[in-house]
């Protein structure tokens, strides 16, 4: 029996990854229509005819796709092979001839489903569209890679995947960010990007009408490639005409934009605190916030992420964070003496919100039960319960103060549109890690929430717990003269500070 396996050049570099390098956890994915399926089974496979006698395993998380995405073409490209498959156990046995290697077809729909592979082994598995599986079941999956008697680093792991999905933020960091956590091991992980133009089978008819095969095809360059596939196919031209947040998501496969995503709106153009404040220059920040209105927040966690968020607030609403605080496994008595730290040079808020459940979360002394709230207290913290409101309430807020309203002024420029929300991307990473990668699911009208949120969470008490704003603002104004502007400002400014004390009622 023979077996033709062409792989593409994309596919090609997967191959010698697996076969030559020292990584085990191979990334391979992006954009749809990249031969990213086709290309890790005819892998698969190939390794299983040069790996004598070795297991793999091609995963998905439904029989359905399953079948629809492996099994079934796996038998329209070799349709010899249908003969060694044993479809109760879902196992392709090769025949000695070729090597007597096996590939099993997986699938988990259901929670505990992971569990039927305790014990199994394999030395190379396939985890197609990966992100809709959570780090812990991909971790799971990792323990039972394994293969007596071949040589070390030589089972594989491979991750295909889109953006979006529960899985998302992990494969995101590790493959994307490259950001590592405890024992991870950076150099074990790699990856490759995957387009619809790295994958010639789109356009072969184009080619053959203008005379020309899948050699000259892959001579040209990345972005010559790209031209063609979306102007000469139909698959292409079909991504090119999507709605722009989907083009993104679909054609150009980023990893900031994806299906799900609570944010979208969020970017570095309109949000970015840095693009009119140094994140660096601590002098010029502590300039800037000295005249604002200084609120903080505070997410607590027992076990786990803590963070802490500096704002500032402008009397046109204007909200700017310009400084978080995030670690975990810590005593309040460690968390408190760094956030002092960190507020110390811009000064005082004028109140500090905290998660309004840790009222009623008790800490003992021995003696006395007394509140998470007060623990902080104890340690020269004051904090407030921030107001009591949804989730969703809180990121309606957010999304509210991230639109760029054609009406709206920036605070820095005077020019409009703008939005009502900045945040440091230099000075508060984990703010805007957060709000990049939070994903929303419904299903059956349950909304369930993906991802870290604490320093979401601070951002939510602070908007949720803001006084009522002033029914006409400064800013919106735009009939107004420039000069009016200024002269209705500092009025209100000279009436807020000469008046009547700006603690009794003022929204400012």
């Amino acid at each position: 029996m023979v077996l033709t396996i062409d792989l593409q050049p994309k596919q090609g570099q997967l191959y010698d990854l697996m076969e030559h390098s020292d990584c085990i956890n191979i990334g391979y994915g992006g954009s749809r229509g990249g031969g990213k399926s086709h290309g890790a089974r005819a892998i698969m496979l190939l390794r299983r005819i040069e790996h004598k006698r070795t297991p793999g395993l091609i995963f998905r998380r439904t029989y359905p796709e399953l079948l629809a995405n492996h099994i079934e073409p796996i038998f329209k490209e070799y349709p010899a092979l249908r003969p060694y498959y044993n479809v109760g156990d879902k196992i392709l046995r090769l025949p000695e001839k070729m090597g007597g290697g096996s590939i099993s077809f997986g699938y988990a729909e259901n929670p505990g489903d992971l569990g039927h592979f305790q014990g199994h082994q394999y030395m190379d598995i396939l985890i197609d569209e990966a992100t809709k599986l959570r780090q812990d079941e991909i971790d799971f999956l990792r323990t039972i890679r394994r293969c007596p008697g071949v040589p070390d680093l030589s089972c594989k792991m491979v991750l295909t995947c889109n953006p979006g999905g529960v899985g998302h933020n992990y494969i995101k960091r590790v493959m994307i960010d490259r950001l590592f956590q405890e024992n991870e091991i950076p150099e074990s992980f790699a990856f490759i990007p995957a387009f619809g133009w790295d994958n010639v089978e789109w356009a072969r008819a184009a080619l053959a009408d203008d005379k020309l095969n899948a050699r000259a095809y892959y001579s040209w360059t990345d972005d010559q490639r790209f031209r063609y596939f979306i102007t000469r196919t139909q698959y292409g031209r079909d991504l090119n005409a999507l709605p722009e947040t989907l083009r993104i998501q679909h054609l150009l496969g980023r990893w900031d934009y994806f299906e799900g995503q609570v944010f979208p709106e969020f970017n570095a153009k309109d949000h970015n605190l840095d693009n009119w404040l140094d994140p660096d220059d601590e002098d010029a920040i502590i300039d800037f916030v000295r005249d604002q209105r200084k609120v903080n927040a505070h997410d607590h966690a027992s076990t786990g992420i803590s963070a802490h968020l500096l704002t500032a607030i402008n009397c046109d609403e204007d909200v700017f964070a310009y400084a978080e605080y995030y670690r975990k496994d810590r005593l309040i008595s460690e968390h408190s003496k760094s956030i002092k730290t960190l507020i110390e040079p811009f000064g005082q808020p004028e109140y500090t919100l905290i998660d309004p459940s840790t009222e009623a979360k008790t800490l003992q002394n021995g003696k006395e039960l007394y509140s998470v709230q007060y623990a902080y207290q104890l340690q020269g913290l004051s904090m407030l319960a921030a107001h009591r409101a949804s989730i969703e309430v809180g990121i309606d807020l957010i999304k509210e103060h991230l639109k760029v309203n054609p009406l709206h002024r920036n605070p820095f420029t005077q020019m409009g549109p703008s939005a009502r929300l900045f945040v440091s991307q230099r000075r508060c990473p984990n703010l805007w890690r957060e709000m990049s990668e939070l994903q929303v699911q419904n299903e059956d009208g349950k909304i369930t929430y993906i991802g870290s949120d604490h320093a979401n969470d601070c951002l939510r008490y602070i908007l949720v717990s803001r006084p009522k704003a002033a029914a006409q603002k400064q800013m919106d104004i735009l009939q107004l003269p420039t000069i009016q502007q200024i002269a209705t400002r500092a009025a209100d400014k000279f009436s807020q500070t000469f008046g009547r004390d700006r603690n009794e009622g003022s929204w400012y």
